[in-house]
């Protein structure tokens, strides 16, 4: 059976609450009496829309005690990150559910092939639970305009976590084509909307796990981190950020060893679709691992060959990524391979010298007379920040229907 679950979102910028309405939906297979109506998931959802303003978050269906109180957490510890996002304050009646989360039998993963995510799977599949699935979103990495590519995905891992017992499930969701699609993903919305899809179908899990980005060696401010994704758990599903004490180039030891896993291995963001591009910054740095650990030719979703002088080139932007750099240069040292060592090396140079410069336009940015003109360098970055707006979300509808086309319709109580 197939079900979406649905909730109007009005975005106002009046205090009288004139604005644009918007229909936010999540929808996959399985029982529609496992898929959470309330509020719940929705507040997880909204809250990056409404701090990224500053305002108030109104969800007229009840919300968990504990997401309700964890949403407004984490907006405290978004303020002390980033400038212009402020706490939220969030009306909504409080419910308290059945206590759980304390177990760890029926435990899910998101999943989307990359690097994190894979190890990530390879803990469940060698852990003891005892229901272990792997979530896959069709809307976030893919866009929805790309059935085709995630359909093909999809079956490349239902076909692996079959292999070892494991049961995938494949959701969807429309976040990324409304307004919360303008707040920065990676920076700010991705972890709330990971978490929002996992408590819509919460009653199926006591664990959710998102694979972690930075680690605790390098934990920068992220959408979704070690601070903050355990805080949006509800009174009975935990949520785990999973994997923070593993550096990348340890996944990716552990992913070569597995040929099932090293067949999905999927990283980059820029195609869009289901291929690696191998040309991008991710992609080019994970194809320099797999070189690094003898497993490049054995890797069927990534070039033949590392391109030396493309590695060379590549722009190490920020903090994270030279610290992936950093790493790259020692494993290859260690690895007797100076070649990969030394384009590695010139990438985090010539890297430095941009880095100054971009700092300078930024000092210039702040000078009077000047500000104007710089900020218009920059106007890609700041595409993505919004406007301030409130959030104002209503009753959530689930619509189910079987493989005979006939439905249901189930909603939660408005206050």
């Amino acid at each position: 059976m197939e079900w979406r679950l649905s909730v109007p979102v009005l975005v106002s910028d009046t205090a009288d609450g004139v604005g644009e309405n918007e229909t936010y939906w999540i929808e996959g297979p399985g029982d529609p009496d496992t898929v959470d109506v309330t509020g719940t998931p929705w507040a997880a959802a909204l809250a990056p829309l409404a701090a990224s303003g500053g305002h108030e978050l109104r969800l007229e269906v009840p919300v968990d005690a504990r997401v309700l109180d964890g949403v407004r957490r984490v907006s405290e510890i978004w303020s002390a990150w980033y400038d212009g996002v402020a706490p939220i304050s969030v009306r909504a009646d409080a419910v308290a559910g059945p206590e759980g989360g304390g177990g760890a039998g029926r435990v899910a993963a998101f999943f989307s092939g990359g690097v994190d995510s894979l190890w990530t799977a390879l803990e469940l599949r060698d852990g003891a639970a005892a229901q272990r699935t792997l979530l896959t979103v069709h809307g976030f990495d893919v866009p929805l305009e790309e059935a085709e590519a995630f359909d093909r995905m999809r079956e490349r891992f239902d076909a692996w976590t079959t292999g070892w017992g494991g049961g995938g499930a494949a959701l969807a969701t429309n976040f990324r084509r409304t307004a919360s699609g303008k707040v920065p993903w990676g920076p700010l919305a991705h972890g709330c909307a990971l978490v929002a899809v996992g408590l819509a179908v919460g009653p199926r899990f006591d664990v959710l796990r998102i694979a972690s980005t930075g680690g605790v060696r390098d934990p920068h401010p992220w959408g979704s981190h070690l601070e903050t994704d355990h805080l949006l758990g509800s009174l009975a599903v935990r949520v785990e950020h999973h994997g923070a004490e593993a550096a990348r180039w340890q996944k990716v030891r552990r992913i070569v060893e597995d040929e099932g896993a090293l067949s999905l291995l999927r990283v980059c963001w820029r195609s869009g679709t289901d291929a690696n591009c191998g040309v991008c910054s991710k992609c080019l740095r994970t194809t320099a691992l797999l070189e690094l650990h003898g497993a490049l030719d054995r890797a069927p979703t990534f070039p033949a060959r590392l391109d030396l002088d493309a590695l060379a080139r590549v722009f190490v932007r920020e903090s994270w990524d030279v610290r992936e750099f950093t790493d790259l240069v020692s494993l290859a040292t260690r690895s007797g391979r100076p070649d990969v060592a030394g384009a590695a090396s010139a990438a985090l140079r010539r890297s430095r010298r941009g880095r100054r410069t971009l700092g300078a336009l930024r000092r210039l940015e702040r000078t009077p007379g000047l500000g104007g003109p710089v900020r218009s360098l920059r106007a890609r970055r700041a595409a993505g920040r919004i406007a301030s707006v409130p959030v104002r979300a209503v009753a959530a509808t689930l619509i189910a229907a079987d493989a005979g086309g006939s439905a249901a319709t189930r909603s939660a109580t408005c206050r």
